[in-house]
């Protein structure tokens, strides 16, 4: 949804009324609601590099405590745009929408935004490879297992031969099958 949800924060004459500039945020979430507030010029400074949940936040506070006109449908789309808000995916999804409006007008962040998506993609590929490594891992230390005790299982049985104490077991198995010609 990220790339139909338009974010901005700007500063310029929007009012003919108005003599001064204003700080304009606008959101337009689709399904949801579209909003624009005016706020003084000098909001403008505090909240252009914020991240975009929190100028959403910021707005949010001025609008309530700070006395801004607005009437009934404005309430009450704004209200549905901090509702959707609330759930943590959905702030994603507007942070996502402000990158992307950002890196469209600065090349230093369109550059930053290309960077972390190769990294992350590159993270992905090594947490794959981990995870195959440790399925591999699992399998070498289950076959070591297995070689384990088949050692244990021929060494039990040359145990029981009839060999002199203190030779070496294998040595007198390879011996005691030369002897016999090879056959056990």
């Amino acid at each position: 949804m990220s790339d139909s949800i338009t974010v901005r924060v700007t500063l310029d004459a929007y009012d003919m009324a108005s003599t001064g500039r204003q700080t304009q945020v606008y959101a337009q979430i689709p399904e949801v609601a579209r909003v624009s507030w005016l706020l003084p010029s000098d909001m403008f400074h505090r909240l252009k590099d914020r991240a975009w949940p929190e100028v959403l936040d910021v707005t949010h506070d001025y609008v309530t405590y700070g006395g801004a006109a607005s009437n009934s449908s404005t309430t009450a789309a704004w209200k549905s745009v901090m509702e959707w808000l609330r759930d943590d995916a959905n702030r994603d999804e507007v942070q996502a929408a402000w990158e992307e409006h950002e890196a469209r007008r600065n090349p230093v962040a369109r550059k930053l935004l290309e960077e972390n998506g190769r990294l992350r993609t590159r993270v992905a590929e090594l947490e794959a490879d981990l995870a195959a490594k440790k399925q591999d891992h699992a399998f070498a230390v289950a076959g070591w297992g297995r070689a384990r005790d088949r050692v244990a299982e021929l060494e039990e049985r040359l145990t029981g031969a009839d060999r002199p104490a203190d030779e070496d077991p294998i040595r007198y198995a390879l011996t005691e099958r030369a002897e016999n010609g090879g056959a056990e």
